[in-house]
């Protein structure tokens, strides 16, 4: 109904307005329209929807707005059709406004960002990487080169496991994408084989905890 409504473009023109109750009560109504919608995902593309919601994330400063962003992307990353499309627009803003500064790296710290106040949202954009990570060769070899895209991720599982505080929802999330993504698990080698005992330990431990989700034990035995 929304969709023969041309409903879709108007909430696209609500995103655009200054205001931020407005703004994420538009996005959570698209979220939800989207849903199991192939349609639905389609016309959102159509009418110039993933460039709106990129901008709107990277200005937003509501993290309410920040999750609703990040959950509609993931389901927009739901449809085959979509995926290249999210990767080539997507994969690059998402990394830099979520991935990295909920990773704490380069900086060499801890996850601290209030960003993980609400770990929704960086869940959110693990899944939405997840899902993308299923686009075939083409799309793994973009994921693979996007800068400091497993490299934060990485960081952010050996953040989680040095501080004894490790999220089940969100590493699980975060090490099956890293071990999707084409040659993803060589930076655990690396750190396997480094002359570090604490590099190694931190490698020894990341792997160990990755190993408790059964789905991933075929990859992981090739480590």
């Amino acid at each position: 109904q929304v969709f023969s409504m041309h409903g879709i473009p108007k909430l696209l023109q609500v995103m655009e307005n200054d205001n931020e109750h407005l703004q994420c009560a538009a996005v959570g109504a698209l979220r939800n329209i989207v849903f199991e919608d192939s349609e639905n995902k389609k016309e959102v593309t159509e009418k110039n929807g993933i460039p709106i919601l990129l901008q709107l994330l990277r200005q937003t400063r509501d993290m309410e707005t920040k999750k609703q962003i990040t959950g509609l992307l993931w389901n927009l990353s739901s449809s085959d059709d979509l995926k290249h499309t999210l990767i080539s627009k997507a994969l690059q803003p998402l990394t830099k406004s979520i991935i990295i500064p909920c990773s704490g790296w380069p900086d060499g710290d801890c996850p601290k960002e209030d960003l993980l106040h609400d770990p929704e949202v960086f869940y959110n954009a693990t899944g939405c990487l997840r899902n993308l990570s299923s686009a075939g060769p083409e799309g793994r070899k973009m994921m693979r080169e996007c800068e400091s895209l497993i490299d934060s991720l990485v960081h952010y599982v050996r953040g989680s496991i040095a501080d004894y505080q490790p999220d089940n929802k969100i590493s699980y999330a975060i090490a099956e994408t890293i071990v999707q993504k084409e040659n993803g698990l060589q930076h655990i080698r690396r750190m396997l084989h480094s002359s570090e005992p604490g590099v190694q330990k931190a490698a020894a431990s990341l792997l160990r905890n990755m190993s408790r989700y059964y789905e991933l034990h075929k990859e992981l035995g090739k480590t």
